[in-house]
């Protein structure tokens, strides 16, 4: 997931609506919808990536203010996810822990955290194997506000 960040953020620093590098400063002076769908598009360049021995990111689509990130899971090679997954309350902590790490990433890193606050929103949808929906969860601007 790190190496995604990465990406997430050397794209955000060397590109604007016309692919010609800019620093952060004038990623404020980018319209957020542009942002997110050049983000989008230049993740998908490479998809699908493999997270580790179980977890591929798909696909990263974009939508308004909304950057969908699918990401899949093979369950048959992950047995614990999978029986994780056969009741609602194991499933219900599994996704919990999932968009716990996903949020500490986003939320700990400054260009994530700033592009949320102007109203952007990340959309997960992890997805088996057959692309069958597991779970979903959205990590927006309230999602990093600490008490």
């Amino acid at each position: 997931m790190k190496k995604i960040i990465l990406s997430l953020l050397f794209f955000l620093l060397s590109l604007d609506a016309n692919n010609s590098f800019i620093n952060l400063k004038r990623l404020n002076k980018a319209p957020l919808e542009v942002v997110l769908k050049q983000l989008a598009k230049e993740l998908s360049r490479d998809l699908p990536k493999n997270i580790d021995g179980f977890m591929t990111l798909a696909k990263v689509n974009h939508l308004k203010r909304i950057n969908y990130i699918f990401k899949n899971i093979d369950i048959e090679r992950a047995n614990e996810i999978k029986d994780a997954l056969k009741n609602e309350k194991s499933k219900a902590y599994l996704k919990k822990l999932f968009f716990l790490n996903d949020k500490e990433e986003i939320c700990n890193e400054k260009t994530l955290k700033y592009i949320l606050s102007r109203g952007a929103v990340l959309k997960f949808e992890w997805l088996d194997k057959k692309n069958n929906l597991l779970f979903s969860y959205n990590i927006d601007n309230r999602d990093c506000s600490y008490p």
